[in-house]
């Protein structure tokens, strides 16, 4: 169950009211059993995530700019953001065979697969920072425009630390 939840952690429900357009009619008779239904309004482990990344970001740009790669206080805090990101990589193989095997939670496998390739494409652009590289434009394309897919709805959720990603992703 531990995989389950590693991945229900960065799930929220879609906001706005759109979850009334996903195609599923809600009514005082519903029953809520759906993850969805389970996931909080906003997910603690995203925000955490987010605060790493912005701490890893503001400390990149508060450093003397030697032409190097990572301070060490930025080494740590890359740490901490590397820390999830491998964490949801690695998850998918554990929670799909979950995911597959019920029918309630087969609508949300492919925000596992997508948690686990967005997570890459950050541990990309962490090792290029860890270098002191910039990533090439193509690079910086492909990677944002998979963000945006991965921002696409499955069980009427989404994951919550897409914004996070993309400004790891478009960080110089």
């Amino acid at each position: 169950m531990a995989p389950l939840r590693t991945f229900a952690s960065v799930l929220e429900p879609v906001k706005e009211y759109k979850r009334h357009f996903q195609g599923m009619k809600y009514t005082t008779q519903t029953p809520l059993n759906r993850l969805v239904d389970a996931a909080p309004a906003e997910s603690d482990a995203a925000r955490e995530f987010g605060v790493a990344v912005d701490k890893l970001l503001q400390l990149r740009q508060n450093a003397p700019q030697t032409g190097s790669a990572l301070t060490a206080e930025s080494k740590v805090a890359a740490v901490a953001v590397a820390t999830s990101l491998r964490q949801w990589q690695l998850n998918d193989a554990l929670v799909r065979p979950m995911l597959l095997a019920q029918p309630s939670l087969q609508e949300y496998a492919p925000l596992s697969a997508q948690l686990s390739s967005i997570s890459a494409l950050a541990l990309v652009r962490l090792r290029q920072m860890e270098k002191g590289e910039k990533p090439s434009t193509a690079w910086q394309t492909a990677a944002l425009k998979q963000l945006d897919a991965a921002k696409a709805p499955a069980g009427q959720a989404e994951l919550a630390m897409i914004a996070s990603v993309r400004k790891l992703i478009e960080s110089k």
